[in-house]
């Protein structure tokens, strides 16, 4: 993972690393492993994680620390013109 990190941090654009299916994971060697990517995430590297279930990472101190941002099916859901979800304007 360090080597990963290094490489990762010689980029000199902004990058976005998509990872999709994260809910298929069950091993603490691969959460352990994305928690340290992501406390030392260079900053113009950005990951987004799909999942179908919140994964075993910290997310709560990721939210405190505004480093999250969450898309929840909620948000995904497709209105038709004129409806309104309830809360919603």
């Amino acid at each position: 993972m360090a080597e990963l990190l290094n490489d990762l941090s010689t980029l000199a654009a902004e990058v976005v690393l998509a990872l999709d299916d994260y809910h298929v994971i069950d091993t603490r060697e691969v959460n352990d492993e994305m928690v340290f990517l992501l406390d030392h995430l260079p900053p113009q590297i950005h990951l987004v994680i799909a999942s179908r279930a919140d994964p075993a990472l910290p997310l709560a101190r990721m939210r405190s620390r505004g480093e999250l941002v969450e898309i929840r099916a909620a948000e995904l859901r497709l209105v038709r013109a004129g409806w309104h979800r309830a809360g919603v304007a």
